[in-house]
């Protein structure tokens, strides 16, 4: 299975709570045999290529917008 993680785009710059939840969980579904693949909410994906999508801190609708229409 191949799940997408979409995350706020300054996740990685202004580290919070949600920066270490996400790797965590990621490194764990990895070793649980899941293809995890974290993307920030600014990047163009294609969503063809995952079983499942999750989206991160939803609290910042603005930046899941994009891709819910998609």
């Amino acid at each position: 299975m191949k799940v997408l993680f979409i995350v706020r785009a300054t996740l990685l710059t202004n580290k919070g709570g949600d920066t270490i939840q996400i790797q965590k969980t990621a490194e764990y579904l990895n070793k649980a045999g899941i293809q995890v693949s974290i993307k920030f909410s600014n990047e163009k994906i294609d969503y063809s290529t995952f079983d499942l999508i999750h989206f991160f801190n939803i609290i910042r609708p603005a930046d899941m917008l994009l891709h819910i229409h998609k």
